[in-house]
């Protein structure tokens, strides 16, 4: 039933705790580039203060089970000063009973400089993790040597088994929310700004919410579990987009954001995660225009948003009424079991439905009627608030919630006169329903670093490490007739056939090592690359998110290894193997290689590209400064506008849209130059556009083999399609945010929205991870909105 269950006061604390501790860490000195959220383990080294080499350093990692970038913040204290610079690189290695699949662990390691003079230095690092889990083995060495008890081990093992390994991913299934705050104290608008959204936080926006009463009890809630909401202050801010990763919303008011923009590294960051997927909520704005100038990007009409806003309002207010009645019907329930109970000694009640309430009301609160008059005070108050979100609130979401898109991300804007105005929850209700599959950090970007799937063969590199059929039919076809019809005859005419048995084993040697020798020379010696370079911009700013997903295929393995940018996510997009989750965890643990991460560069040894063998590789980033395409009507206002090209690349073609929703093509637009456009019709745009989509689609459909389809539902073969089940996705994302919005709108609606474009180019050198190297069926797409 829907009903009335007591409080569980610790499921309860857990959600509001983490605003007392994070409060009380404002008061701890925090610095800029601090781990924002739970840490798995401070660890201090030496371990034994006796063997101190001239320092000791602190080490804290950040507490994340699923795969992404973990943050680790390393602090060095010289004993007295350093007397000369030192070179310190910090080992940490992932333990293959901490880790799942234990076939995926890595060794990444993190070169410190420590400069002659300086009594202490601390340092933020973001390493790739491609598994789940969380224990690793931290190192110090220095001249390639470990340092005697630098080390420590932190994290526990895994408990194996598909419950534990669902446990490590709820952070893909529940929305994490970050909320920035500017001050040590908690004002009581602002607490009950929050209280609202925590309600939305807890209890879901299905359910119901929190009473001014009950918050106001949960805001002394002290306890160390971590919540699934973390206010952070200003001086937490991380000067790294990936900083943000570890949640999926970040709220903050118009006076807060304008804190943030004080401190251009922290704004650069929070605004580079939006453009790659993340969600910034603004409340208190006195509208989208004004938010939008706050966080430097461009507010287009409200027709869209509003179309976007009024089925999930509708949704929304169903929801309340739906919740109203129920919680009715519950508050009754107990009002009547209070009342049977104590006045009327017990008596039956004649509905059949209300005597079972009365009979599980019995077991739960067991005749502690103080409890059961506390829960009744509280559903009471909760009923009041839903009355309040109901109908008579409808008009509340109109022209006060707005959202859109902006680049890969997304901003939703909450109406307030000030900062210090509470949002009514209906708001938060909304503002939590655009999140949809954005809440899981798999589905954003596209790729399950963990187990891999069969969408690893849409994108291989054409006709390489494949068998050349046809060749070897040639050969074949050779070494019979120079069997039969040439050598046998030959030899049975001049009488010696004996000879056939020297010659067929020689001719065979030989088709083989042609067979052989052609299948490595036919792929060659080089690197061969098929890269796909996504490139969402926007228009405004000029600035982009970017994704690439790259094949690569090495016919001998590259010594240098392979590197990508130092701000960049880096995944492996692993082939999978036919072997379910529990599987892998059966298998010999493995360490793929190792990777050095410094400030500029990540590079992955040549153990991540062995030879003849095709990997995949798929990259996250902010860029700046990218480019932009601007329409200028002509004069007469009847001829065709023209383009300009203000990217720095060669352009092949470009569709574009105007903000009146007539469309406009190009063709071969050079760098910082404009041209006129040429008129598309509304009836032609939707096959330019598949076409323009079709030219570099997938090489061929993926299908689930017959045992993956018989042991689907015990066991887990694919992380990407299981995520999408457990979060009700109407929408199976399987490709992430970039390529669901390229494929929804060239292939499947045909159509991009006014005031966007789409355009094609050759891929850049800058995205490519080795130095020499052949480019085969590859492609730029370059989106977004227009100047």
């Amino acid at each position: 039933m829907t009903a009335i269950e007591p409080v569980d006061r610790r499921a309860v604390v857990q959600v509001f705790c983490a605003l007392t501790i994070a409060l009380a860490l404002h008061g701890r000195g925090a610095c800029a580039n601090d781990i924002l959220g739970p840490v798995l383990s401070t660890i201090d080294l030496p371990d034994r203060p006796g063997r101190v080499a001239g320092f000791t350093t602190q080490v804290e990692l950040a507490a994340e089970n699923s795969a992404g970038y973990v943050p680790v913040k390393i602090t060095v204290n010289a004993v007295g000063t350093l007397t000369a610079d030192r070179r310190l690189v910090f080992r940490i290695e992932t333990q293959s009973g901490g880790q799942s699949p234990p076939q995926r662990g890595l060794t990444v390691d993190l070169p410190i400089n420590l400069t002659q003079g300086s009594k202490s230095e601390s340092f933020v690092r973001y390493l790739p993790k491609w598994s789940a889990g969380q224990a690793v083995e931290v190192t110090v060495l220095e001249a390639g040597r470990g340092l005697p008890d630098y080390n420590a081990v932190a994290g526990q093992p895994l408990p194996r088994g598909r419950r534990a390994n669902e446990n490590l991913l709820a952070s893909e299934y529940q929305i994490n929310w970050a909320c920035i705050h500017d001050g040590t104290t908690i004002s009581r608008e602002e607490k009950s700004n929050l209280n609202n959204l925590l309600s939305i936080v807890y209890s879901g926006s299905g359910s119901i919410p929190f009473s001014e009463d009950e918050a106001e009890q949960k805001w002394a809630g002290t306890s160390g579990q971590p919540s699934l909401l973390l206010p952070i202050s200003l001086e937490e801010l991380p000067h790294d987009w990936r900083g943000y990763q570890r949640f999926d919303v970040v709220v903050t008011s118009m006076r807060e954001l304008q804190s943030v923009r004080t401190d251009d590294q922290a704004f650069d960051a929070l605004r580079g995660w939006v453009l790659n997927g993340g969600i910034v909520i603004v409340f208190g704005a006195p509208s989208p225009e004004a938010a939008f100038e706050q966080l430097e990007f461009r507010w287009f009409d409200g027709t869209k948003s509003a179309s976007e806003i009024q089925p999930i309002a509708k949704r929304v207010i169903e929801s309340v009424e739906e919740d109203e009645k129920a919680l009715g019907d519950a508050v009754a329930n107990l009002e009547q079991w209070i009342q049977q109970r104590r006045e009327l000694g017990g008596a039956a009640s004649e509905d059949p439905n209300r005597a079972m309430s009365m009979a599980m009301l019995d077991q739960v609160y067991a005749d502690d009627y103080g409890m059961a008059e506390e829960n009744l005070k509280i559903q009471q108050g909760r009923l009041k608030s839903l009355g309040e979100m109901g109908p008579r609130a409808v008009h509340r979401w109109k022209d006060e919630v707005w959202v859109q898109g902006v680049a890969a991300g997304r901003v939703v804007v909450l109406r307030g006169n000030d900062s210090s105005t509470a949002p009514p929850l209906i708001h938060w209700r909304i503002a939590e329903r655009t999140v949809g599959y954005r809440r899981s950090p798999m589905l954003r970007r596209g790729v399950d670093p963990l187990l891999g799937d069969g969408r690893f063969q849409r994108w291989l590199i054409p006709g390489v490490a494949q068998p050349p059929v046809y060749t070897f039919m040639g050969l074949l076809t050779l070494f019979v007739v120079f069997v039969g019809p040439v050598a046998y005859r030959r030899t049975a005419k001049y009488g010696r056939s004996y000879l056939m048995f020297a010659i067929a084993p020689v001719l065979a040697l030989f088709t083989t090592v042609a067979m052989f020798g052609y299948g490595i020379v036919s792929d060659g010696f080089g690197t061969v690359i098929r890269a796909r370079q996504l490139t969402f911009v926007d228009g405004q700013s000029g600035d982009a998110a970017e994704r690439v997903r790259a094949t690569y295929f090495a016919g001998v393995r590259p010594g240098e290894g392979i590197r990508f940018p130092g701000n960049a996510e880096v995944y492996a997009y692993p082939e999978s193997t036919g072997l379910s989750w529990s599987e892998l965890n059966r298998k010999t643990p493995l360490t793929i290689g190792s990777v050095v991460v410094d400030e500029q560069t990540q590079r992955f040894d040549s153990s991540f590209l062995p030879s003849r063998q095709q990997r995949q590789f798929v990259t996250h980033a902010p860029r700046h400064d990218v480019g932009y395409f601007e329409l200028t009507p002509a004069e007469d206002a009847v001829s065709p506008p023209d383009v300009f090209n203000g990217f720095g690349f060669t352009i092949h073609e470009v569709v574009l849209r105007d903000h009146s929703g007539d469309y406009w093509s190009a063709k071969n637009l050079s760098a910082e130059a404009s041209r006129v456009c040429t008129p598309l019709p509304l009836k032609d745009s939707s096959k330019e556009l598949g076409r323009i989509y079709n030219q570099h689609r997938p090489l061929s459909a993926v299908r689930e083999s017959r045992r993956r389809q018989r042991s689907y539902r015990n066991e887990i073969f694919d992380l990407i399609l299981e995520v999408n089940r457990e979060i009700n996705s109407s929408n199976v994302v399987a490709d992430g945010i970039f390529e669901h919005w390229l494929r929804e709108q060239l292939q499947t609606t045909g159509e991009i929205p006014p005031g966007y474009f789409i355009a094609t180019a050759d891929v850049s050198d800058d995205v490519l991870s080795v130095d020499e190297y052949e480019l085969s069926a590859s492609v730029r797409y370059v989106f977004g909105t227009l100047r």
